[in-house]
């Protein structure tokens, strides 16, 4: 039984860069477009937020699931864009609130059917296998 190399290093990387790619997405958000001024909770939120989606990727490219990375790294820019479109556009006082809570749903929704396209195509590969 032949057994594959894990590509740490490159999943490593990759859990990075969606790291800063977080942080600095919400650091455009809030602190530029939102005016907020940042303090230690905003860069703790930015931090958490980026190690439990960089973790994710990591995960994700640890272990192959190259059709679940596809389609959340997918919803992750298009969640990541219409957050910062509703910030700079403003919704009269709600723009903050909408605009994650839009970027949490499609998120959501990205990681969902990522793991639903990823379970599909093991099924298929399986009951060809058999």
């Amino acid at each position: 039984m032949a057994t594959k190399k894990l590509n740490v290093k490159a999943a490593l990387l990759a859990g990075l860069l969606t790291i800063l790619y977080i942080v600095a997405v919400f650091y455009v958000g809030v602190g530029i477009f939102l005016e907020t001024p940042l303090d230690l909770t905003n860069y703790l939120a930015m931090a958490v937020m980026g190690l439990l989606l960089g973790g994710i990727v990591f995960i994700f490219l640890l272990f192959r699931l190259y059709y679940a990375f596809g389609i959340f790294a997918a919803g992750l820019a298009v969640a990541s864009a219409l957050m910062l479109i509703t910030f700079y556009q403003g919704a009269a006082g709600w723009e903050d609130l909408v605009g994650l809570l839009s970027f949490l749903v499609i998120l959501t929704i990205g990681l969902g059917a990522g793991l639903l396209v990823q379970l599909i195509v093991y099924l298929v590969k399986r009951s060809r296998k058999t």
